[in-house]
């Protein structure tokens, strides 16, 4: 819904509400960004530091850590690559 209304805002002449094209592309860049934050807080299915799940108590033995990329669709890829173990 957010980027449905985010490519409806004008930037033309100020009728209701107008952005420049600097403010049009940083809210683009906040919603990305938001976007991103929350697939990877849905992704991980463990509590681990101050991430925690309710649903999902147990922490995995091989911690990970998500990669996200946008493809050209302009949809977000989520990847995964496991860490190292600390000793």
């Amino acid at each position: 819904g957010l980027r449905a209304e985010l490519q409806a805002i004008s930037l033309a002449k100020q009728q209701t509400y107008a952005l420049t094209l600097v403010e049009k592309l940083e809210a683009a860049n906040l919603l990305k960004i938001g976007e991103s934050i929350i697939m990877g807080a849905l992704d991980r299915k463990e509590s681990r530091g101050a991430h925690v799940r309710l649903d999902f108590e147990d922490m995995l033995d091989v911690p990970f850590s998500s990669t996200f990329t946008l493809d050209g669709d302009g949809e977000w890829v989520i990847g995964q690559i496991e860490l190292p173990v600390k000793a």
